[in-house]
């Protein structure tokens, strides 16, 4: 059984065993112990009572703003090397541990945005900004990247990341407006700091907004545009593999499966290459709808189970569900179309979960009621509500276990 730590519990521990012992032994009384999944260890979980009692004894002996501090410190450092590293084949682990250790970097967060500088609270939310905004933390890198850009930071890496971050989460949820003012923004701040790869970076953010807004052409001339560099081990390489990534996805959208499957193989390459699965799972994602624009369905099925298998892994609610999209059309051409149905509704229950559905392109949103269309008229109305229904009734993990498994039941 695998619990987590309350924030005063971890508080605690990371002060060492002075206070530790001062506050009694009934501060190491855990109620459940977990198997240290995703490299987080242990994971303990306090009653709250004894919780309570640490924390009074703390504030007594006047070390709780200590303790606060030096847990900051640890979590810091934490998520700095997660984005260091998350262009590698540390980076599931490092997603797995931005889960496990959800609770505590919330709370170091709020203490970076209380209690320390403006130098701190920007380089801590730019770089839990960008792990949320991959690990399905969408809300939290939007409130903790809002707070700390409000206040005009200074010129920097850390304020490049924070925009970035900012913007990209925008696409994700669907905030055009919005994405538009990050990515001019970040683009200025990459621009101004001569960075290649940050420049490269912000096109990204230039490219998805004209994308999801429908614009595709000019989406297709910014993506091309962006100059093709080494691709980095940090948050940055993950940047430019997404990059390409929306060239792929363009390219599907103007018609040309060709050039999707193209570039969504370079990814796919260059994702083997270092290691990383993000960029990995959607480029399994573009090459399934190539296959299926080409008609070789078995192919599709299979891809895009790959797809919703890596997106799972990375607790990408987002990439689950533009996937299940795709397998329940590859679904319906090899004939199981109440399957399709069910996996249509898997999906429109994660998209509502994200507030923003298909991130609201006019583009995918077609290509939705499109696939809705193709089910329909292969199962028939009655036969597709009682079927979606069912899928409407499935838990998310269960509804993941249907996609991938063709032996789980409905």
């Amino acid at each position: 059984m695998s619990a987590q730590p309350s924030s005063s519990c971890v508080s605690v521990t990371a002060a060492g065993t002075r206070s530790r012992s001062r506050a009694g032994p009934a501060m190491r009384t855990p109620v459940a112990e977990g198997d240290g999944e995703g490299g987080a260890g242990d994971r303990f979980h306090l009653l709250d009572s004894v919780r309570e009692f640490g924390s009074d004894w703390l504030r007594a002996l006047g070390e709780e703003r200590t303790l606060r501090l030096r847990h900051l410190d640890h979590y810091r450092r934490l998520a700095r090397t997660g984005c260091t590293q998350w262009n590698t084949g540390h980076q599931v682990r490092w997603c797995r541990r931005t889960v496990a250790e959800h609770a505590n970097l919330r709370t170091a967060m709020d203490c970076a945005l209380s209690e320390c500088d403006g130098a701190t609270a920007l380089a801590t939310a730019a770089d839990l900004g960008f792990l949320w905004r991959h690990c399905g933390y969408l809300r939290d890198a939007r409130h903790c990247l809002d707070q700390v850009l409000a206040t005009g930071p200074a010129p920097g890496p850390d304020l490049v990341r924070a925009l970035w971050s900012r913007g990209a989460v925008a696409l994700l949820q669907g905030d055009l407006d919005g994405a538009g003012d990050w990515a001019a923004r970040c683009t200025a701040a990459s621009v101004e700091r001569g960075d290649p790869v940050e420049v490269v970076a912000a096109a990204y953010l230039t490219g998805g907004h004209l994308l999801l807004s429908g614009r595709l052409t000019e989406a297709l001339a910014v993506f091309q545009a962006a100059e093709e560099l080494p691709v980095c081990d940090d948050w940055r390489g993950s940047a430019q593999l997404q990059v390409r990534l929306g060239l792929s996805l363009v390219h599907l959208l103007l018609g040309d499966p060709v050039r999707a499957r193209a570039v969504a193989e370079e990814v796919r390459e260059e994702s083997a290459r270092h290691g990383e699965s993000w960029a990995g799972a959607f480029a399994d994602c573009f090459v399934a709808q190539a296959d299926l624009a080409e008609g070789d369905f078995t192919a599709a099925l299979r891809t895009a189970r790959t797809a919703v298998v890596g997106h799972r892994s990375l607790n990408s609610t987002l990439g689950v569900a533009l996937t299940l999209d795709v397998l329940a059309s590859a679904v319906t051409e090899i004939g199981d179309g109440h399957r399709a149905a069910r996996l249509l509704a898997v999906g429109q229950r994660i998209w509502e979960r994200l507030g923003s559905a298909q991130m609201h392109s006019p583009d995918l949103m077609a290509a939705r009621r499109a696939r809705e269309r193709l089910v329909r008229g292969k199962i028939g109305e009655e036969a597709y509500a009682r079927a979606y229904a069912q899928g409407l009734a499935m838990s998310y993990e269960r509804g993941v276990a249907y996609a991938v498994d063709d032996t789980t039941d409905p």
